[in-house]
């Protein structure tokens, strides 16, 4: 949350310093768009891209009224915060416990190795109270982005019809996955298979005839144990 805040008012303060030179005519932070007005001079722009960042600026300001630093930095670096002489927004016990920790020398050897989360939970061990107020301030989500756009892609897919449902998925539905899945192996002989008789009408004599019977029987079972496509037509 801190790290995004830091950018955010860096960004705002490049908003200040853009419509500043908006209003003088200088769009030179802006390359393309300063190619397009040197090749086109009499084109004038300027007012309207003033008033543009002024308004972005605005909604900016109405996005994050607050800064969430301020009374806060104590997170950031116990170390350098007097609690005596800044306002670090926590009740007299806490202000204390803030008090103590600033002047332990082992937390501050850890303070300079550890990440900012990882050193909160090693001071949570003799401070839980004063810790867990810092892990508050650092867990939180810095902007509601993900959970809208989450919350407006369940709303999309259940305003969707059941037919357009099933168009996005490709044409096949749970329901019915394959449009050909209820044929047999057997079915789909005369589909894909090689021009052999199933029906006997070539009956053979002797032993010649025994044999080929055979051959469509293994045949026929070799079809049955094959696996449908999605066209219904047997694949290996």
């Amino acid at each position: 949350m801190f790290v995004v805040a830091d950018k955010v008012q860096a960004f705002k303060r490049k908003l200040a310093l853009w419509t500043k030179r908006a209003q003088e005519k200088r769009m030179d932070m802006f390359l393309l768009l300063s190619d397009i007005l040197e090749s086109s001079p009499q084109v004038n722009i300027s007012d309207s891209v003033s008033q543009h960042l002024s308004q972005l600026a605005e909604k900016f300001d109405d996005y994050s009224p607050e800064d969430p630093r301020e009374g806060h930095m104590w997170i950031l670096d116990p170390f350098s915060v007097d609690p005596t002489a800044n306002d670090v927004a926590l009740p007299s016990h806490l202000e204390s416990q803030l008090l103590e920790v600033s002047t332990d020398s082992t937390l501050k050897l850890q303070w300079g190795k550890l990440d900012l989360g990882s050193f909160w939970v090693a001071v949570s061990k003799e401070y839980p109270c004063l810790a867990l107020r810092a892990v508050k301030l650092l867990l939180p989500f810095t902007t509601t982005y993900l959970c809208e756009s989450g919350f407006s892609i369940l709303a999309t897919t259940k305003d969707q019809s059941p037919k357009q449902t099933q168009s996005n998925a490709g044409g096949y539905s749970e329901s019915e996955p394959f449009p050909h899945s209820t044929q047999t192996g057997s079915d789909c002989v005369s589909e894909a298979g090689p021009s052999v008789s199933l029906r006997g009408e070539d009956k053979g004599e002797g032993k010649g005839g025994e044999d080929k019977k055979e051959h469509e029987r293994i045949y026929v079972r070799w079809v049955k144990a094959r696996p449908l496509s999605r066209d219904g037509i047997t694949s290996e």
